[in-house]
C-alpha cells in the first residue's frame, strides 16, 4: 500500500489511542467539594431583609450533617421556640449548637482584630458584612473580648424555611486602651432547613432591648 496509512490501519491507531485515553484519563480524581467564588457580601440574602431567603451558612455548628431532604412542617408545628427549629429540621441540637456558638464568638473578634476578610465574610450575612467592612475602613482600635458566661439561647423562631436563633452572649469588652465595661449582646444566626450544609450564617449583632 506504499507504506501509507490505510483503513485498517487507521481504525488499529484509533482504537489504540481511545484505549491509552480511557486507561489513564477516563476516571477523575476525586476532588474536595469547593465554595464557588462570589464578591464580598454579594449573591446572599440576610434573614433580617427575607426571612425564608438564607442560601450560605459558614459556622460548623454540628458533627451531624442534615437530612438530604428536609421533613416537611407539621400542621400544628410551633413558629416560635427549639420545638419550632426541631420539627423543620430534626438534627438541631441545642448543646451542639451552643458549643459552636460559643467558639464563634472568638473567631469573630480575632477576625476583626486581624482584619480577616475572608474569615468574617464565612461567618457573617452580607448585609452584616458589608457594615463591618465600611466600620473597619475608619480603622477602629482593636477590642479584646471575653465572655464572662455561657452563651444562651434568648429565642428561637422559623421563617419560612429559615431556622432563626438568636444567642445572648455575657462579655467583657476592651476598645483599644479604654477601661474594660461588662457588654450583653444578641447575635442573630440563620440557616436554611432545606440545605444540606450543617453551617450557619451571622445576621445581625444588636444590644437587648
Amino acid at each position: 500500500m506504499d507504506g501509507g496509512f490505510n483503513l485498517i490501519d487507521f481504525i488499529i491507531f484509533a482504537l489504540v489511542g481511545l484505549f491509552i485515553y480511557t486507561r489513564f484519563f477516563g476516571h477523575k480524581l476525586p476532588k474536595g467539594k469547593k465554595r464557588p467564588g462570589r464578591r464580598k457580601g454579594a449573591g446572599r440574602t440576610s434573614a433580617s431583609a427575607s426571612e425564608g431567603n438564607i442560601l450560605d451558612f459558614r459556622m460548623s455548628v454540628g458533627k451531624s450533617p442534615l437530612e438530604k431532604s428536609a421533613p416537611k412542617t407539621p400542621k400544628n408545628a410551633p413558629k416560635t421556640g427549639v420545638k419550632a427549629l426541631k420539627a423543620l429540621d430534626n438534627s438541631f441540637k441545642e448543646s451542639d449548637f451552643l458549643k459552636g456558638a460559643k467558639s464563634a464568638f472568638g473567631l469573630y473578634y480575632e477576625a476583626l482584630n486581624d482584619r480577616d476578610e475572608d474569615m468574617l465574610d464565612d461567618l457573617l450575612g452580607p448585609a452584616l458584612f458589608d457594615k463591618v467592612m465600611d466600620d473597619l475602613e475608619a480603622n477602629p482600635p482593636k477590642v479584646k473580648a471575653t465572655l464572662t458566661g455561657a452563651p444562651k439561647i434568648a429565642d428561637a423562631r422559623v421563617g419560612g424555611r429559615t431556622l432563626i436563633v438568636d444567642v445572648q452572649y455575657t462579655a467583657e469588652m476592651q476598645e483599644g486602651t479604654k477601661k474594660p465595661k461588662k457588654m450583653v449582646q444578641i447575635w442573630t444566626w440563620a440557616r436554611a432547613a432545606d440545605s444540606d450544609d450543617p453551617n450557619w450564617e451571622l445576621d445581625a449583632i444588636s444590644q437587648p432591648s
